[in-house]
């Protein structure tokens, strides 16, 4: 979006030069994309973000972000509306249909001097990409430049029985735009329209019916806040895209709406005359009363990296139109401005405290935590070792959602029991996946489509509902297809599934009839069974599997064969080598120590000098506790280590253990650190 720097410069005095305040701009705000120099101006072109939209769509905005940024004086534009004593309603009455607005303002203007707009207005707008028009509808754009706030004119004369709804559209309504087009309307399209019919559509677009001409002297202003989804939905649908429907494509700030009322006004008086009427329309429903947000300044710190003391945070947060209350320990109690709609919780107001402080300015530095070992998951790597077995065979690794659709499962008869997501984004992904098949044999259809003989395979989950908590299993499926004769296909996967078994250090496996009766979740795949190639999976006496070729009624044109395991079936009887290492004939000595450390001292420092000081009767370290806070000062930590002194050839005595500890605690007071008793 583009922004006129001699605009900004009326509202923020003594700013820095464009160059420069380009690349402030882009450090603690939002992007400036390019500056080009327009005669005596230079525009920006700046990408707002759409959290923001609705308070920075205009140089107004711009200019507060600035003043916040820079700490310049923020100069807000004075209204000079001129009024008579006549009251609106003797001009026009106006009904806001509900759920089309969320505020509705008229304004009556009379005298008006339809002309040119003076030259400096001209050129701002050109500058920031509309064409002047004349000085009323000028008056309306540069408002909208101005304060992010788009506004319309219309031909007071041509307004039909005086009355201005708000409304959806009727059944087979159209419309005549300003450029001539036709629109036929629909039931959910929001219109503007008088006792004739629609006169614009809301938000987006005004009808040639009522538009401004040269003639115009008495001119109907409308300021208001449309339904962002309805002019979103709207103007998709009509194909017009402009300045106003980008705008009311974000929730606009309707509670300051009012105040820009006489500003409007004002604009339109300076650029073609006129007087307006003693007051004006405003249709809103109650705004809801602004909470204060609770701040809590250490937490602030603590969350940005860096220390701001409470009058810096003050500082910031009075730039930024905040108002601020002082708490108990050390928190504020702030209201957001009316037009910071986004600001709802302190992370918020924090964010923007980091943004306005600069993030630049936060000295980088590494997270400190103690280092706790993430524990030994063997389901976890023995499925990436089964990934890599079946690679090594040939199959490629399919990957596709946990959630299916119920008529997927319906399909190979797996309905009658299903974990269903409450809040599903499409039926496609309404239920959890109680086997692998369904997937798996939609990716074989695909791929015989473009390959020979595809051979798949996924790891993955599979779920049912229980009584609390919902079950997965982890399971191996694979798929494979192709020209050969069916039989032929069906003992390719058997030595598929021989060699895996072989790859795991397994000898163990059989191969016997399946069983229905025997046939428990997570293996429920009998009605796809052929009838005459299938076999339940056995290491030992343990079943782990079902191998079987895909009955006709499911498969594609070529034979299909699928085997699935359970992979913590298989982990639970796998017996991998394993090093050697003798049990230690003597028994080993523990002894704790707790070492008083900077907060900054990491503990692989600690532990590599007690390591080195310990000797060869010191077998391992530990570190068993970390503790930072009261009772030590703000600037230490206390970590506590597991010592264990151990010899291959004798048994220790405490003597030798005291020894060492007295070299150990020498070595780490040598450093500056405090072994504590």
């Amino acid at each position: 979006m583009k922004f006129s720097y001699s605009w900004l410069s009326d509202y923020v005095k003594s700013m820095p030069e464009p160059k420069k305040l380009a690349e402030l701009f882009t450090l603690r705000a939002y992007q400036v994309e390019s500056i080009e120099k327009k005669g005596s101006d230079t525009v920006f072109d700046i990408e707002l973000l759409p959290n923001r939209f609705a308070d920075l769509a205009g140089h107004i905005g711009i200019a507060r972000e600035i003043h916040a940024i820079y700490g310049s004086k923020f100069l807000f534009p004075k209204p000079d509306a001129r009024r008579s004593k006549t009251p609106i309603k003797e001009y026009v009455r106006a009904a806001v249909e509900n759920g089309t607005a969320w505020r509705y303002t008229l304004s009556y203007v009379e005298g008006v001097s339809v002309k040119p707009s003076p030259k400096k207005i001209q050129e701002r707008l050109t500058a920031c990409g509309l064409r002047p028009i004349n000085s009323l509808v000028d008056a309306t754009n540069y408002f909208m430049l101005d304060t992010g706030n788009p506004a319309h004119a219309f031909d007071y004369d041509k307004i039909e029985g005086k009355t201005i709804s708000v409304r959806r559209a009727r059944p087979s309504e159209t419309m005549e735009t300003i450029d001539g087009a036709v629109i036929n309307l629909m039931k959910n399209d929001v219109v503007i329209a008088d006792a004739r019919g629609p006169i614009a559509l809301a938000g987006i677009k005004g009808g040639k019916r009522a538009e401004i001409t040269k003639d115009t002297k008495r001119a109907l202003i409308e300021l208001g806040v449309f339904d962002p989804a309805r002019v979103r939905e709207t103007a998709r649908r009509v194909g017009f895209t402009t300045d106003a429907s980008m705008r009311f494509s974000h929730l606009l700030p309707a509670r300051v709406l009012g105040s820009t009322v006489e500003l409007l006004i004002g604009y339109i008086q300076n650029f073609a005359g006129g007087i307006a009427a003693k007051d004006s329309v405003d249709i809103h429903k109650p705004f809801p009363k602004i909470i204060p947000i609770l701040l809590d300044v250490p937490y602030a710190s603590h969350l940005l990296g860096a220390v701001l003391s409470e009058k810096e945070i003050l500082t910031i947060l009075k730039r930024m139109g905040c108002s601020t209350v002082k708490g108990k320990a050390r928190t504020l109690m702030v209201a957001p401005p009316p037009w910071r709609e986004d600001l709802k919780s302190s992370e918020d107001l924090i964010e923007d405290i980091g943004r306005i402080y600069g993030i630049e300015r936060i000295e980088a530095r590494p997270p400190r935590a103690p280092m706790i070992s993430s524990g030994h998951d063997e389901l976890h790597i023995f499925s990436d070792q089964l990934r890599g077995y079946m690679k090594e065979l040939g199959y490629a690794e399919a990957i596709n959602y946990a959630l299916v659709s119920e008529d997927d499962l319906a399909s190979i008869g797996e309905a009658r029991s299903t974990l269903k997501l409450a809040n599903p984004l499409s039926k496609e992904y309404a239920v959890f996946r109680t086997s692998m098949f369904p997937g798996l044999l939609k990716n074989i259809k695909i791929g015989t489509l473009y390959e020979h003989s595809p051979r798949l395979f996924e790891v993955g989950r599979v779920f049912r509902p229980a009584r609390n908590t919902p079950e997965e299993h982890m399971m191996l499926a694979c798929i494979l297809s192709g020209t050969k004769k069916s039989g032929g296909l069906y003992y390719e996967a058997k030595g598929t599934l021989e060699a895996l078994v072989e790859e795991c250090g397994l000898d163990d496996i059989w191969f016997r009839e399946v069983d229905p009766k025997a046939s428990v979740w997570p293996f429920t795949l009998l009605g796809t069974m052929h009838p005459h190639r299938s076999a339940q999976v056995e290491i030992g006496t343990k079943r782990v599997g079902y191998l079987f070729e895909v009955h006709p009624d499911f498969r594609a044109r070529e034979p299909v064969v699928f085997f699935e395991l359970s992979i913590p079936n298989i982990l639970g009887d796998i017996s991998q080598k394993r090093e050697f290492r003798a049990i230690p004939r003597f028994p080993a000595m523990v002894r704790d120590l707790s070492v008083l450390v900077h907060k900054d001292e990491r503990a692989d420092s600690v532990i590599d000098v007690i390591e080195n000081s310990g000797g060869q009767l010191l077998a391992d370290v530990d570190l068993f506790d970390y503790y930072e806070g009261s009772g030590f000062g703000e600037d230490r930590k206390s970590l506590a280590f597991h010592l264990v002194f151990q010899s291959s050839e004798r048994t220790l005595k405490d003597k030798e253990v005291l020894d060492r500890i007295v070299v150990i605690k020498r070595a780490l007071g040598e450093r500056g650190w405090e072994v504590r008793e």
